[in-house]
């Protein structure tokens, strides 16, 4: 599980650092690389996963997703 107010405290370092402003971390712009996301998930990191832990690429897209708009919202 992550731990959402730590995101919180140290996203907005992270985003001054790389230059990036909200609309650039948010969900428009996630929504506009899935496909890409998915070909990663699939080549990179599905074989990460422990066993039993396999999780279907639209199952934790959605989990992360909703968790960036929160995230986001808070900022």
């Amino acid at each position: 599980m992550v731990d959402e107010e730590r995101v919180l405290e140290g996203l907005p370092k992270k985003t001054d650092v790389r230059g990036l402003g909200r609309e650039e971390i948010g969900a428009g712009r996630l929504t506009g690389r899935r496909e890409e996301s998915r070909a990663d998930w699939d080549r990179n990191l599905v074989h990460l996963l422990p066993p039993g832990g396999r999780r279907e690429f639209d199952e934790v897209w959605d989990l992360v997703s909703e968790f960036l708009v929160r995230v986001v919202a808070a900022l």
